[in-house]
């Protein structure tokens, strides 16, 4: 067999991923393990050698020695949402970058199969835990405290009460207000809106920034006119559409989320009500389905990708022992076609 051939077929060692970044072997292992924090030029070139190289490390043997896997759990409440797709794209590209591998749990909306993963997985020998909370009291009932044996758990999303290492998440009471401020500019003078799952920090963000800025804008929302669901799609459109059959002057709603919205806008329709004519429909999330909708849906986008991305890099920083502090991200109005004047 050649020299060449036989390089080529030789597993690829930290040694050689050293050499060619540069660096000790104690560096990449610190990239590795991100055990030590390590300059993001340094970080960066080891990284490129790791891919150029096709460096796969023995996690089967790192397990032994550490006593924790490298993979990550990752809790959606429902993975046929969209949003929380792109949550989970985002945490696995960065997760693929740090050498961790993702493993999903959907609690497919249901609050005890939630509680359930939350408790295998903080008991298990996870990296870490990521969660995207369904239920506002899933920590109350949980021991999430810091502890040498549990995994650190990190919040996306939904900043919910109880001891949790850090959070992403975004700023929902400004995104309430952006919506207050475009349907006031279309001209609209009685809004709706609902929230929903029912007492989740987001609904009530949202809410609360989309009614202070009404009020100041002259758009009124009446108590009446608001409501909260706990699920996002069928009572969640009931309750909307009844807010709006007990008031003929509505003529702007907001939903506190895109999937919400695009079926409160078929049902409008559905009912001979012109969208936006004679209602305005505004999101929250510019999920994949709210451009393809019909009529192109108006809606707050979050970076839903960046949320899984910065919560996955915390990990190695956590396992490191570092403090994190808790991320807000911006978010931004997109209009389309669900808003505009009154027809």
């Amino acid at each position: 067999m050649s020299p060449d051939r036989k390089t080529a077929s030789r597993r690829v060692r930290i040694k050689d991923v050293a050499e060619a970044a540069g660096v000790s072997t104690a560096t990449v292992s610190y990239v590795l393990s991100g055990k030590r924090t390590v300059t993001a030029p340094t970080r960066e070139r080891v990284i490129e050698a790791i891919e150029s190289l096709g460096y796969r490390r023995n996690t089967s043997a790192m397990a032994l020695r550490t006593g924790r896997s490298r993979n990550v759990a990752l809790i959606v409440p429902d993975v046929t949402n969209p949003f929380y797709t792109e949550v989970l794209v985002g945490a696995e590209e960065k997760a693929a970058q740090l050498g961790l591998s993702v493993v999903l749990r959907n609690s497919n909306l249901d609050a005890e199969r939630e509680r359930g993963y939350l408790r295998d997985a903080l008991a298990s020998d996870f990296a870490a835990v990521l969660c995207t909370p369904f239920t506002p009291d899933l920590l109350a009932a949980e021991n999430t405290g810091p502890r040498a044996s549990t995994p650190p758990l990190v919040l996306l999303d939904e900043p919910v009460a109880g001891a949790a290492a850090a959070c992403v998440s975004v700023d929902n009471v400004r995104g309430g207000e952006l919506v207050a401020e475009h349907l006031a500019a279309c001209g609209r003078r009685r809004a709706g809106a609902i929230g929903a799952p029912e007492g989740m920090p987001t609904s009530v963000q949202r809410i609360a920034g989309f009614r202070r800025r009404a009020g100041e804008l002259g758009l009124e929302v009446a108590d009446t006119a608001v409501g909260t669901a706990v699920r996002r799609t069928a009572d969640a459109v009931d309750q909307a559409l009844g807010i709006i059959g007990a008031d003929p002057t509505i003529d702007a709603f907001f939903a506190g989320d895109d999937l919400l919205a695009i079926h409160l806008v078929r049902a409008l329709i559905g009912r001979g009500l012109r969208v936006p004519e004679d209602v305005a429909v505004c999101g929250f999330d510019d999920i994949s389905w709210a451009a393809l909708s019909s009529p192109p849906l108006t809606t707050v986008r979050q970076p839903s990708r960046e949320i899984g991305a910065r919560a996955m890099a915390m990990v190695p920083r956590l396992l490191a022992g570092e403090q994190v502090d808790d991320i807000v991200l911006p978010v931004e109005l997109v209009v389309r076609e669900t808003t505009g004047p009154r027809g």
